[in-house]
């Protein structure tokens, strides 16, 4: 379609690296990089990885949970690659010359994820050319922040999500506990800390929902298309301190996205920001 002129917008894909076959996935993506490059309306330039896909965290997850899931008392969660081998994965990627993604919810996970994506940069990318993303951060320690911030890291958050209510996110109150709960999808102190913030929708798990997603940002309330919308109605609001402001969320929503995925001199703003 892109080659026949019939886009009407722009794409930037990412191949998938995978622990098991990583060395093989990575051999694919640096094959196969050119066969999706159209002009500026088709690039797949970026390696993804999965680090998390339930909560990797610092502190188990709460008794209550461990017990309603069946698992052991002390359970962390679980990171989806070593350690080790995750962060020479990554240097290599950059050094194929990808941009790095990751998908990270437990603040462990995204920990790692800022350890590795920075051992990246100082081995293969010391002038920081390459946009590499966290994506999703549920939790995240505020040292983890500042490493981020150091290495030139970029956060992409769904504000849809950080409508969080008691009865909407009964599950995650179970595993986390209130003190962590209450900490959930931070946006406004990771800016703070001087982290480029850009913003997903995580469609299709979520619906794309641009003015929903600029609402959430600024109230931490739902926005009313969503499907529990009149179920939270009355719950109140939970950290109002991570609200953003209207411009904050624009910015976010545009000349962020752009950047992050390189292209911030074609499109994504058309007036200035401070």
């Amino acid at each position: 379609m892109a080659k026949n002129g019939e886009f009407t917008l722009r794409v930037s894909g990412s191949f998938l690296v995978y622990e098991q076959t990583a060395e093989e996935d990575l051999r694919y993506a640096v094959e196969h990089r050119k066969d999706y490059e159209v002009g500026d309306l088709m690039k797949a330039d970026a390696a993804k990885f999965f680090l998390d896909g339930n909560f990797a965290l610092f502190e188990p997850y709460t008794p209550a949970a461990c017990e309603s899931l069946g698992l052991e008392e002390g359970f962390c969660g679980e990171l989806l690659w070593d350690e080790e081998t995750f962060r020479k994965t990554a240097a290599a990627a950059q050094k194929a010359g990808f941009h790095l993604q990751v998908h990270a919810m437990g603040d462990r996970a995204v920990d790692v994820s800022a350890d590795a994506f920075t051992f990246a940069r100082e081995q293969e990318d010391k002038d920081k050319t390459k946009r590499n993303v966290i994506i999703h951060i549920t939790l995240i320690k505020d040292e983890t922040k500042r490493k981020m911030a150091k290495a030139g890291l970029i956060a992409n958050v769904q504000p849809l999500w950080e409508g969080v209510t008691v009865t909407g996110n009964e599950q995650e109150l179970t595993v986390l506990g209130q003190e962590r709960f209450v900490n959930m999808y931070p946006c406004r102190s990771i800016m703070d800390n001087g982290v480029v913030v850009a913003f997903g929708s995580d469609f299709t798990v979520n619906p794309f929902d641009t003015f929903g997603s600029l609402q959430a940002a600024m109230t931490r309330l739902l926005s009313p298309r969503d499907v529990q919308y009149e179920l939270c109605i009355n719950d109140p609001v939970v950290n109002p301190a991570e609200r953003i402001s209207l411009q904050q969320a624009v910015k976010a929503g545009t000349i962020n996205v752009a950047y992050e995925i390189g292209l911030e001199n074609i499109t994504g703003s058309t007036f200035p920001f401070s």
